[in-house]
């Protein structure tokens, strides 16, 4: 029987801690200790994983067969589909991190036994905890993914329709939501601060940042694009420069696409020196730190990066250009996707004739 003990912690939450023991008298063949946020899924972890040990008998048995019932955890097949397909994909900060933390939090879970309400209830406290609807959709996400590898590319018996069901229940009781279009653009005011501070005579600072977040502003490129933007992809006849490997929801890889370059870009891309292939040769996560750590110091809230993508489009429709020439700037293959940047209201329209 297995033994569930609460614990504070020391932000003022409770963890609730299970235990399950195997025992021959008053030795101990076996025992296994996990933590969970709400008792609930301590409780459904220990009933489920006794019923595991229970099918493969007691004592010996039983210890035989933990092997076979932890190779899939849902921690060991994000393990491995990390390992085997990551290098492959490229994989973007955000996706491995989201993945790393569904192993803290449900990495215990087996993946063959998994039911729709474990999902369910972790999604609810994950809500209750503060987490937002488009987050809790992306763990359900994240968990269905892999455990479509899992069963497809190494064909394990997991429960991948616990997951199904789990996402339409969730969506139905409103618990999850896709994340909403950003609209966020910087004000003027926000831009010459960051100017200013990026701008400013210090030795120290290796990266040209106000000449990044200017090209940025005038490029419509995404941040890693810029970091991999190379001289001689450049066509300065045609004023385009091919992206390598362009963000794309179903090829990203090998999907190199040659865009347009404002007058402004091509200035600033002039300005910098010639020291290998790279413009811009800075790593990613460089310069996202500098962007976040200049917006904290100066006050400016709820500004990112990628926003300055959003104010460069935005100012592609406000000079004039159409949709279809907007489209060969920013490298937009949908309507659908770009039409959240024209910011057009009803009363902006004018009537014709």
């Amino acid at each position: 029987m297995a033994t569930i003990i609460a614990r504070r912690l020391k932000d003022g939450s409770r963890s609730y801690r299970a235990t399950i023991r195997i025992m021959r008298g008053n030795a101990v063949l076996h025992q296994e200790t996990r933590s969970f946020r709400a008792k609930s899924l301590a409780v459904q972890w220990a009933r489920e994983r006794e019923g595991t040990l229970k099918r493969h008998g007691t004592g010996e048995k039983a210890v035989a067969a933990l092997p076979l019932a932890d190779g899939i955890s849902i921690t060991s097949l994000i393990d491995r589909y990390v390992k085997e397909f990551s290098n492959i994909q490229r994989w973007g900060r955000t996706k491995e991190h989201h993945l790393r933390l569904l192993q803290r939090l449900v990495g215990e879970w087996d993946a063959s036994t998994l039911t729709t309400d474990q999902l369910v209830e972790h999604v609810r406290q994950r809500r209750l905890s503060g987490t937002g609807p488009s987050t809790c959709n992306n763990d359900l996400i994240w968990i269905r993914t892999v455990l479509k590898t899992a069963r497809a590319a190494w064909g394990l018996p997991v429960n991948l329709q616990a997951v199904e069901d789990a996402s339409h229940a969730c969506r139905h009781l409103k618990l999850t939501a896709k994340s909403r279009s950003r609209s966020r653009r910087p004000t003027e005011a926000e831009i010459q601060k960051l100017a200013a501070w990026f701008g400013r005579g210090d030795g120290r600072r290796q990266i040209p940042m106000h000449e990044i977040m200017a090209f940025a502003i005038v490029s419509a490129r995404r941040m890693d694009e810029i970091c991999r933007l190379r001289w001689d992809d450049i066509d300065r006849d045609a004023m385009t420069i091919v992206i390598r490997d362009m963000k794309d929801p179903e090829h990203t890889i090998g999907n190199d696409v040659a865009v347009k370059l404002t007058q402004e870009a091509l200035a600033i891309i002039n300005r910098q020196p010639r020291t290998g292939p790279l413009i811009f040769p800075y790593t990613s996560k460089s310069v996202s730190a500098a962007f976040t750590r200049a917006c904290h110091m100066l006050g400016i809230k709820d500004l990112r990066f990628h926003d300055l993508r959003h104010e460069a489009t935005c100012r592609l429709f406000e000079a004039g250009y159409q949709i279809h020439e907007v489209a060969h700037f920013t490298g937009h293959r949908s309507w659908a996707t770009l039409k959240r940047y024209t910011n057009l209201k009803a009363a902006d329209i004018k009537l014709r004739e």
